[in-house]
């Protein structure tokens, strides 16, 4: 079985602005050879605009997602196909600022209400019929959307907590007073996964081969004679390697760098290839 990228996905519903009569614009980071899509985008209504120059950074993508009308997306074929139950982490963003979600059911509403404010497709026929809706009856969606966030939300004191860790580990900065809270000033280029994660869970690795604890001591028992010592070295380097390959900026924009993995480099416990 094979399963389609998301661009495959996504020409089945290519139609829709056609369809539905609404307004759709698209932040496409497209290569400037896709002519023939971005043609097939445009003449179907589509308003294709930068990623790079509209959400540069965290801060402007927080705009455009709060003075957005509502989402649309589909999601890639084998969380469809497969009925995984998979969930945009951008759909949450957009239903905890009050904006409806118009996305591909990957399964999630067997644990999600869907129909008001979240609306599913599976179709182009429901896709349209979903945009209609909203259009129809705009504020209770908008309602819904903020309700259903509010009630899967991460309670403030976590939220709290987190912003808390991120501002110790100089990632954010902290403003007092009225309008204060938290704010990100920094080079999103600079800023890792790898040191996200440094910051939020403390020195961390995918084995204990080379976890030591408080004393400087190994926490794996049997670390002196383990025969698979050396190629866990190589995994874990490796990993922690591509994960410091991945910048704030790519998780924002979501295109993420394929890190080379280097086969002989894993075997002698080297790590990551960057050529």
């Amino acid at each position: 079985m094979t399963f389609g990228l998301k661009a495959h996905e996504f020409r089945k519903f290519v139609e829709l602005p056609l369809r539905s009569g609404q307004s759709f614009e698209m932040a496409l980071d497209i290569h400037q050879t896709e002519q023939r899509d971005l043609a097939l985008l445009r003449r179907s209504g589509w308003q294709v605009v930068n990623p790079r120059e509209v959400v540069p950074d965290p801060a402007t993508f927080r705009r455009y997602v709060q003075v957005s009308g509502a989402e649309f997306s589909v999601a890639q074929g084998i969380y469809v196909e497969t009925n995984s139950g998979w969930f945009s982490d951008r759909t949450v963003r957009y239903l905890a600022c009050g904006k409806p979600a118009l996305v591909q059911d990957t399964g999630f509403s067997r644990n999600l209400p869907v129909g008001e404010g979240l609306l599913t497709f599976r179709t182009l026929d429901e896709a349209v019929d979903g945009a209609e809706r909203i259009a129809r009856d705009y504020d209770r969606h908008c309602q819904a959307a903020r309700a259903i966030a509010e009630f899967y939300h991460l309670p403030v004191p976590v939220i709290t907590k987190v912003l808390k860790t991120l501002h110790q580990g100089g990632l954010i900065e902290s403003h007092r007073g009225v309008g204060g809270g938290y704010s990100f000033a920094g080079d999103p280029d600079a800023v890792t996964l790898g040191q996200l994660l440094e910051v939020l869970e403390g020195p961390w690795d995918l084995v204990e081969c080379e976890s030591v604890d408080g004393d400087g001591h190994a926490l794996c028992s049997i670390r002196v004679a383990c025969p698979s010592r050396r190629f866990m070295f190589g995994i874990n380097r490796a990993i922690k390697g591509a994960f410091e390959q991945i910048t704030l900026r790519d998780l924002t924009l979501g295109t993420l760098p394929a890190p080379m993995l280097d086969k002989q480099a894993l075997v002698a416990g080297v790590g990551v290839n960057h050529s």
